[in-house]
């Protein structure tokens, strides 16, 4: 992930709050074939599922 992608979740998640008046946990959840890379821009990502979680 790139810095860029951290910042478009974050606004996304900020939209979402704004828009439905929640006051719920987020839990921000990645959808991949193999898996992220973890790095320092990857840590707004809470959950990952894979195509092996997926079809196991």
């Amino acid at each position: 992930m790139t810095a860029k992608d951290e910042d478009d979740i974050e606004r996304k998640i900020s939209t979402f709050v704004e828009t439905t008046n929640t006051d719920k946990n987020i839990i921000v959840t990645m959808i991949t074939t193999k898996g992220i890379d973890r790095n320092e821009h990857s840590e707004c990502i809470q959950r990952e599922l894979t195509l092996d979680d997926l079809f196991c």
